[in-house]
């Protein structure tokens, strides 16, 4: 992988890879762990049992924050691309992931029944949208959307 630099204007870090392959590999990571929060909530059933497992939470949640930092990675090129709040998505990370024992179960599990789903389905149209336009700058990281 390519060397990291930080970028002055935004905070941001940039790499000296094909901007295109990451993306559309953070996309097919993103897929991956909707679906594993998907297949994890169907396990613990209900959100009682959630409550009852630390294994269940850990379980669930380490899959919601991977998804928020994967939303980290492309974040630019996530809001130049579809309007969404990836923000909180984003946040919903840095909660997981520096206040975890402070882990609001109730909001985690609604996250996880409806967050996690609409999120599956941008990134699934982001996939379909690429694939029509391969030849195009649709991956590039300063493409913007055309509406």
């Amino acid at each position: 992988m390519g060397m990291r630099s930080r970028s002055e204007s935004k905070g941001r870090w940039s790499m000296s890879v094909d901007n295109r392959t990451v993306v559309d590999d953070t996309l097919d990571l993103m897929i991956r762990y909707c679906n594993d929060v998907a297949y994890i909530r169907h396990q613990i059933g209900t959100i009682e049992n959630l409550y009852d497992s630390i294994t269940y939470q850990y379980a669930l949640a380490g899959a919601v924050q991977q998804i928020g930092e994967c939303t980290r990675q492309i974040d630019i090129w996530l809001e130049n691309h579809y309007d969404y709040n990836w923000s909180k998505v984003i946040g919903m990370r840095n909660i997981l992931s520096h206040r975890y024992h402070k882990l609001d179960k109730e909001l985690l599990w609604k996250v996880a029944e409806n967050r996690v789903p609409e999120v599956l389905g941008i990134v699934l149209d982001l996939k379909e949208k690429a694939a029509l336009y391969p030849d195009e700058d649709f991956l590039n990281i300063g493409s913007k959307r055309s509406d």
